[in-house]
């Protein structure tokens, strides 16, 4: 029986080469002449047909077919523009109210850290000089402030104190708002020593998690504003609060509702 075993080998290896010499369209891939365990131990009809099934035409698409997988991706994107423009046209506007705390007694508040406050709304200011209605008062008082932590605010105004950083940031000539002039070199000398901020947009989240705003247009474009952060009022920023929770979707600009603290600081100038 092993050499009826041996000799149907031969014969199938031999088989194997006349079908490796002929000139056959339908074979496209090589078949190995050495045959190993592997191979031997697999009925040569068999393999020819995996050759075969290998070497089948793909099977095409019609034009119509294609045309409709065109039209199917094109009113996906569309849907997905449509969903992203209705998602820009439902975030909120930037709330610039604005209320004027320049007549608080700074001394009172590092004397009573914990004393009630009180400002002017923007417009009574502008239409009528001063406060005229209750409604045009604006009181605050929170809770106490440990003086010993130096929050963001204060870092901000002590930053903003010294002459020699005037070069990269520096307060506007009206004192309500302050701008980075030189984001390479704030970011370079200042952001990471006094911040902790390595990255400038790092910087910018720590302003809108303190309540920051940004002027978007006019001679005060690209400054940043609080309402309790005036220059030479520094016990004012320990009433400032820290947002809680997530900052949430990023609000749209409200340029139409931006303070004109040129026309404010003619009528309340600071030091």
């Amino acid at each position: 029986s092993s050499c009826l075993d041996s000799m149907s080998e031969g014969q199938e290896r031999r088989r194997l080469n006349m079908a490796l010499q002929h000139n056959d369209d339908d074979i496209y891939s090589p078949i190995p002449v050495d045959l190993s365990e592997q191979w031997q131990n697999i009925p040569l009809a068999t393999y020819f047909n995996d050759i075969e099934k290998s070497n089948s035409p793909c099977p095409t698409m019609s034009d119509s077919s294609t045309s409709m997988m065109m039209q199917d991706y094109e009113t996906e994107n569309s849907q997905e523009e449509e969903e992203i423009q209705q998602q820009k046209k439902t975030r909120p506007f930037v709330d610039h109210t604005y209320v004027d705390f320049s007549l608080v007694n700074d001394e009172r508040i590092f004397r009573n850290k914990s004393c009630q406050i009180s400002g002017e709304t923007l417009q009574s200011i502008l239409t009528r000089d001063r406060a005229c209605e209750p409604r045009d008062i604006v009181t605050v008082q929170t809770n106490s402030t440990n003086r010993s932590v130096e929050t963001f605010p204060m870092k901000l105004m002590d930053l903003l104190s010294k002459e020699d950083t005037s070069e990269c940031i520096a307060w506007l000539p009206h004192g309500r708002s302050f701008r980075v002039d030189n984001t390479d070199l704030f970011m370079m000398n200042y952001s990471p020593r006094i911040f902790k901020a390595t990255k400038y947009r790092s910087f910018v989240r720590q302003l809108n998690i303190w309540g920051f705003k940004r002027i978007t247009c006019g001679v005060d474009m690209n400054s940043y504003y609080h309402p309790m952060f005036l220059r030479g009022k520094t016990n004012l920023v320990m009433k400032m609060t820290r947002k809680k929770g997530k900052l949430g979707c990023k609000p749209r600009p409200n340029p139409d509702e931006e303070p004109d603290f040129l026309l404010l600081s003619m009528l309340r100038p600071l030091p």
